[in-house]
């Protein structure tokens, strides 16, 4: 090739890259207008940490420090830096991921494209750009993103470590997977088993070296993984806030239990409890408004977990079963593309003879496969996850599909290769026709691909014996008519408002029309608080505002107010923070006057030694005329709430303002 074609063709790739990123950009910003104030668990943090040093280290959930977000803080940091920069919005707090989730696609062509071409790269990027869990995801404030980026970053170090051979690009990457346990704790240890797996077996260098040089990796992984969770651990906890989420106010525990084990086991809710009202109906009524097809939860599951106990599980994830990332609720989110992925994995591993080290085709099989199969072995056993998880295995993904595609058009084994793509291609489109088709669609672009496929099926057989060096445009053309119906659906979840920061989601079909994506619980609160907001700032004489059972009552008044907001019970309301008596001495000691009953287990303190104040009151009824944050006002058509039900973190009872002045 001479060096005008060369330069034609790079620059041909920079077009269609940038192409590429700009769909990526617009995807993740085409329905901002419907974030709001995002995650407001997240936002109302920000809002806090902006405070003062301590709220910003700890990660203080709201500004009087009382309790930390149950997570780690990298995240949270970086939103905070952009809300002090552009002040506290939904957009400032959403922008970091937006960021994250187009460097990301990046970083993603960058990594495949450095040894498998160009080609390779572009379609990665595609793939990644176009993934509906990704889009979802990286339009709100949630941490993945980040994560995801990090982990990206991760997987640059340790390839430059097996083709460098030195220590220093190891220790850099695993350096980088600790500040990813510092964003979503061991979520971001999923890769290690591939990362490890590709250095051992990839780098030429001794097997002892390489085994001294991972066990060093190691040390210095939980030395960065752990420091600031020793620091937290190591402060007097009255000098700081109670770890959100945890049973014994720890952040190793914290990592191990509720952020650790129980993802896999779904036997505790945060604070190691069992879930209270609020949180079991907080999920029944999720799955009234937003339910698997079928119109109801998988298995006859309630939304509580096996049996109706335990964490929250089946509504939003289903039960555990081998094919349940194959199945609904999941399968919209991220497996479109999934079983091409597989199949060309499996092309990777037969395509050239196995040695150690390993070759570059089994490396990567080792380093994506690995990513990948690791991801969604975790997925299928867990309980308790949420769905937009998955959204971290959606690299792996994206790069096998790239990798794989381009490992077929340069293999030696055309014709054999080739058929077996054709098969894997058409299989993949069936899927995915026959998935559009249970989420109730029916849309045409799917009749479209399946009728692509099959003809680039029928053309990549024929050239493959007649015209092989058409193989070029042939291969590459049946590839993308497998990620015609998984880019539509992308489009779909970028196109659909979507009120639920909190749990972000791909398009779920004809059931979300008229309900943008969810309902937004908080909006609720927002509306049936706000008459009490005003009495509460005129005679407010204590440290806190009000103390309310959870962060999901709290955030939003800590967003309308800036001011401190006591949150009983952490996030939803399970956290064993205060006693009866520890309640009783904040209240002593002037720190709280006015609380908010309802799901807290301090209530019946509150209501035999407080009064209630008469001047107003919180009256969320059957949420009267509709609920705020759906399409006009209005629930969707046969929509009732469960009986008695309460907002989350509200538990089974109508909440009502008390004033402990007089306990004082």
């Amino acid at each position: 090739m001479t060096d005008r074609q060369t330069s034609s063709t790079r620059r041909v790739t920079w077009i269609i890259l940038t192409a590429i990123l700009i769909f990526a950009a617009v995807l993740r910003v085409a329905n901002l207008e419907a974030l709001g104030d995002g995650n407001q668990y997240y936002t109302a943090a920000v809002a806090s940490m902006l405070q003062s040093p301590s709220n910003f280290f700890f990660a203080s959930a709201e500004p009087g420090g009382g309790v930390s977000i149950d997570k780690p803080p990298v995240a949270l940091w970086v939103q905070t830096i952009s809300a002090a920069i552009l002040g506290v919005s939904g957009f400032s707090v959403a922008l970091p991921s937006i960021i994250a989730g187009v460097l990301s696609c990046a970083l993603l062509y960058h990594l495949v494209a450095r040894r498998f071409g160009a080609v390779a790269g572009l379609i990665a990027a595609f793939v990644l750009a176009t993934t509906p869990i990704s889009i979802a995801v990286d339009g709100t404030n949630n941490l993945d993103s980040l994560l995801i980026f990090t982990l990206l970053l991760a997987t640059w170090a340790f390839i430059r470590a097996v083709e460098t051979r030195k220590l220093v690009p190891l220790l850099i990457g695993v350096t980088l997977v600790g500040v990813g346990f510092n964003i979503k704790m061991l979520q971001a240890y999923l890769i290690l088993p591939a990362l490890y797996a590709f250095y051992f077996f990839g780098a030429k260098i001794g097997w002892g070296r390489k085994i001294v040089n991972l066990a060093g990796a190691a040390t210095v992984l939980l030395v960065v993984s752990l420091t600031w969770a020793v620091i937290v651990d190591l402060t007097p906890t009255d000098a700081r806030p109670y770890v959100g989420g945890s049973d014994s106010n720890s952040v190793i525990e914290l990592a191990l239990g509720y952020n650790g084990l129980a993802r896999v086991t779904g036997n505790a809710a945060p604070g190691g409890g069992q879930p209270n009202a609020s949180t079991t109906d907080s999920i029944a009524l999720t799955a009234q408004i937003n339910p698997p097809p079928g119109g109801a939860p998988p298995n006859g599951d309630d939304g509580r977990g096996a049996g109706g106990q335990g964490a929250p599980t089946g509504t939003e994830v289903g039960e555990p079963t081998l094919f349940r990332l194959f199945t609904a609720p999941l399968e919209n989110e991220l497996s479109w593309a999934l079983p091409l992925a597989l199949v060309l994995l499996g092309v990777l591993i037969v395509s050239e003879r196995p040695r150690l080290p390993l070759g570059e085709k089994h490396q990567n099989a080792v380093l994506w496969g690995g990513w990948l199969l690791t991801g969604m072995g975790f997925f299928t056993v867990s309980r308790f996850y949420h769905a937009y998880y998955l959204a971290t295995i959606a690299p792996p993904l994206a790069a096998l599909i790239g990798i794989g595609a381009v490992a077929v058009w340069r293999s030696n084994r055309t014709r054999l290769f080739t058929f077996i793509l054709i098969g894997g291609v058409i299989a993949t489109v069936a899927y995915q026709w026959i998935t559009v088709e249970t989420y109730g669609e029916s849309i045409l672009i799917a009749r479209l691909a399946a009728v692509i496929a099959l003809a680039m099926g029928i053309v990549t057989f024929g050239v493959s014996f007649a015209l092989p060096k058409w193989r070029r445009i042939a291969v590459p053309a049946l590839v993308a008519s497998a990620l015609i119906i998984p880019a539509a659906w992308g489009v779909l979840t970028a196109q659909e408002a979507s009120t639920n920061s909190v749990l972000p989601a791909a398009y779920d079909g004809a059931r979300s029309e008229g309900m943008g994506g969810g309902i937004g619980m908080t909006d609720v609160l927002n509306d049936a608080i706000a008459p009490i907001l005003d009495y509460l700032q005129t005679n407010q004489t204590s440290k806190y505002l009000l103390a309310v059972s959870s962060s999901m009552i709290g955030a939003p008044i800590v967003l309308e107010t800036n001011e401190p907001v006591l949150y009983i019970g952490g996030f939803n309301g399970t956290d064993q923070i205060y006693s009866a008596d520890s309640f009783a001495t904040l209240v002593e000691s002037g720190d709280v006057r006015y609380v908010l009953t309802g799901g807290s287990n301090v209530d019946q303190w509150v209501t035999e030694t407080c009064s209630v104040v008469e001047e107003v009151s919180v009256d969320l009824g059957s949420f009267g005329g509709g609920l705020p944050g759906m399409r006009g006002g209005q629930p969707p058509a046969g929509f009732e709430p469960p009986a008695g039900m309460m907002p989350p973190g509200m538990g089974g009872s109508m909440p009502a303002l008390y004033d402990c002045a007089a306990a004082l």
